[in-house]
């Protein structure tokens, strides 16, 4: 799992941590654009933070936890009731971004030919 978040974190901050100064106007995919949240409104990497495990932003909450808890076949309120310091944007900020990441990482030549099954 925490090779996915990593790829998430990957693509997110396209491929390597940055300072929020330095995130500050950087580009991001455009799910994000219109949904005006900014990568390091939603994913924070400090040392100082849990040794610079992903958490969300302005919490001590690892972004693994809003995985596990999916995994586990809780809700997203549920997980949004255990750790309110996490916002609802900014958990579905995060879970959009990592199916958009995750459909991108599919390899185009798979797609096509799931395309093409579809219409035959």
């Amino acid at each position: 799992m925490n090779a996915i978040i990593s790829l998430i974190i990957g693509h997110f901050f396209g491929g390597m941590t940055l300072t929020a100064q330095q995130q500050k106007g950087r580009g991001c995919e455009s799910l994000y654009r219109e949904k005006m949240m900014k990568p390091e409104q939603v994913i924070n990497q400090d040392p100082d933070i849990h040794g610079g495990t992903p958490v969300f932003t302005g919490t001590r909450v690892l972004i693994q936890s809003l995985i596990d808890h999916l995994k586990a076949g809780d809700s997203l309120d549920y997980f949004l009731e255990g750790f309110p310091s996490v916002s609802r944007e900014q958990a579905i900020a995060f879970l959009e971004f990592a199916l958009t990441t995750a459909i991108r990482s599919h390899p185009q030549s798979d797609r096509d030919s799931t395309q093409h099954a579809r219409t035959t």
